[in-house]
This record gives structure tokens, sequence and C-alpha cells, in this order.
């Protein structure tokens, strides 16, 4: 039995070179309670020990399952808007420069936020729960064969920013 990681399934990527899993993870909320969420863990096709992670905190994207980034089509790549010509979504989704990171030999992972894609209230304002999910999903990726090492990167967009440095301040 893993500690983090409840379930995880292979999904397809358009990213080159990479394997994708949608996972789902144990984490808690800002009070300890004991809590469930999803997102992606992106990683280059030959596993190797101890690679850098990035940890995306996704901005706003709305506030029920139908937000989830890690449904969305092809939701392993790099971002989409949802006002690019061609969008069929009415959200963005996808980890800025993903590509990149994986040709960089890093492991990328995007958490969907607690209440966003798995039972329970989305913890959409409460900052420091979504920081908690952005690290959990790490130690998720970190019980996959997928070579995820304990070097975090953090970019955010939005929102995200804020949970960004909470992050940051809960890895130290």
């Amino acid at each position: 039995m893993t500690q983090h990681l409840l379930e995880h399934e292979r999904i397809g990527t358009g990213l080159k070179g990479a394997v994708a899993h949608r996972v789902r993870h144990r984490s808690h909320d800002l009070h300890g309670r004991p809590t469930e969420s999803s997102g992606l863990v992106i990683a280059p096709s030959e596993p190797v020990a101890d690679r850098p992670v990035l940890s995306w905190c996704h901005g706003t994207t709305g506030l029920g399952d139908a937000a989830c980034p890690s449904t969305q089509p092809d939701p392993a790549g790099d971002l989409r808007t949802y006002f690019e010509p061609g969008s069929t979504q009415q959200i963005d989704y996808g980890v800025p420069g993903a590509q990149d990171w994986i040709d960089a030999g890093g492991v990328v992972c995007a958490t969907d936020y607690q209440g966003l894609g798995t039972p329970g209230m989305h913890q959409y304002s409460v900052n420091r729960t979504n920081a908690i999910d952005a690290i959990t999903v790490v130690r998720a990726a970190q019980e996959l064969p997928v070579g995820a090492g304990v070097r975090l990167g953090l970019p955010a967009a939005c929102v995200g920013t804020a949970r960004d440095w909470l992050t940051a301040r809960l890895t130290v």
C-alpha cells in the first residue's frame, strides 16, 4: 500500500518523449482533516532516479467538476487557454512550458485541488489547503515509477501565485 497515491491511470499525451498519469491521492485540509485530491503527473519516458519536480498551481478554472483540469481532453500538455482559436473548452488547462520541462528531464505535477474532481467542497479561496495539494501531488508522484525526486520548482499564475508562496513556505 502506498502512503499518498490512491490510484493512477496512464493517459495519452501529445508531449514528445513523455508519459502521463491521472492520479488520485491522499491529502488534508488546513485543519489536518483527511481529504482526497486529483491531478496529473507527467514525466520523461525513460525513468531516471531523482528527477527535479515542477508542481504547477493553476489559476482560476471554475467551481464545479466541469472545471477540473485533469479531466479535460488531452490534459497532459502545454497550457491551452479558452480564448485560443479552435479551443473546445471553456477553461484554461495544461501546464505552461510542459514540453520544455520534460525535455530538460523534469517531472511535472499538476493538482486539481480538493473538491475539484474529487468529493467535497472545492477549497477555491483557501490558499493553504491548495498549497498542501501542490505538495501532496508531488508525494504521490514519488510513489510512481517516474523518478520524481525532492528538488521542487513552483511556477504559478493568477490566484495560483499566492498558493505558490504558501507551498514554498510549507516545504521549508
